[in-house]
């Protein structure tokens, strides 16, 4: 899903400015989301 919102801009794709700006802070959020639940799950390693 992430790599969709990527790429669909870089082909050459005709989006709005919104809808790239909308897919750039879906993007960060995703990163965002998925590197902090890595980082939980790292930490919790740790205790065990």
């Amino acid at each position: 899903m992430i790599i969709a919102i990527i790429i669909r801009p870089i082909s050459g794709y005709r989006i709005d400015k919104i809808e790239a700006k909308a897919a750039i802070i879906l993007n960060v959020t995703l990163i965002s989301m998925l590197s902090f639940f890595f980082i939980c799950l790292l930490s919790n390693f740790q205790f065990y």
